[in-house]
């Protein structure tokens, strides 16, 4: 089988072993171009160490850097933080300041933090690829941990997201909001836990859905958008020596470089 090894900050390697599917494939072809760059990797990306306060640290400061005013005492606020994503939408354009600005409302959302992101952000956007539907058919909502998922990279939102934001009951501005996935943009996701990513919230979610799903496909050019493709992964891979690869992360080694191994 195919691999990709991951070099850590302690010069330690550890293997991904890939599946033998098209979005594995697509990874492989893009990692030709890419395994010289640096891993984008901060101090928000390792899941052990991450804490609330450094992300508003770090919001606040390219808040500043983009002329962005943020009132500290309104980010409990998921209406303000919606507000913090609708600047981001509107006015991001390629620069890695606006990507320091963002991540950081993620995690104030209370993102899980159970996964470990390998990507390079927008480095890599010139090999983005577009989705065939049957590879969306591939996405599963139980994920254990391990494995290396590849799921939602689209600037905007799941419907889910945007009925749980509280985004406004309004078919034109769902439609502008949120997107199915789309594109296939480089971003290896490591699973650190087993978990069924279906929602506890999905039967109200999906009453709520169901008044705007049909046009909802309709204005995106899709025939449906199953639960699967709203709440799941697509699997492209294997951590092999998973334990002592969180042990690094716990000790502050984090992911720096990757690499096609070839068998």
């Amino acid at each position: 089988m195919k691999k990709i090894e991951i070099t850590t900050s302690n010069d330690n390697c550890y293997l991904i072993e890939l599946e033998n599917n098209s979005v594995s494939q697509n990874i492989m072809a893009m990692l030709k171009h890419l395994y010289r760059l640096p891993l984008r990797f901060g101090i928000l990306d390792n899941p052990y160490t991450c804490t609330k306060d450094a992300a508003i640290k770090q919001l606040i400061e390219y808040a500043g850097k983009l002329g962005i005013d943020v009132n500290p005492t309104e980010l409990a606020s998921q209406k303000y933080l919606n507000y913090l994503h609708s600047i981001y939408e509107k006015n991001y354009n390629g620069n890695d300041g606006w990507l320091q600005f963002h991540e950081p409302i993620h995690v104030l959302e209370n993102k899980a933090l159970d996964q470990v992101n390998l990507l390079y952000d927008e480095r890599a956007g010139f090999l983005d690829k577009k989705y065939q539907f049957d590879e969306l058919l591939l996405a599963q909502t139980k994920i254990f941990a391990g494995e290396c998922i590849v799921g939602f990279s689209e600037l905007g939102k799941t419907p889910y997201r945007y009925w749980q934001d509280g985004e406004p009951d309004d078919i034109v501005r769902l439609c502008e909001l949120s997107k199915p996935m789309l594109r296939f943009h480089f971003k290896i996701t490591i699973n650190l836990v087993d978990k069924n990513t279906i929602p506890e919230d999905l039967e109200e979610f999906n009453q709520w859905f169901s008044k705007y799903k049909a046009e909802w496909c309709n204005h995106w050019g899709i025939p449906d958008w199953s639960t699967e493709q709203i709440f799941g992964h697509i699997k492209v891979g294997r951590l092999l020596d998973f334990e002592n690869f969180c042990l690094g992360l716990k000790q502050g080694h984090v992911p720096i470089k990757l690499k096609i191994v070839n068998d």
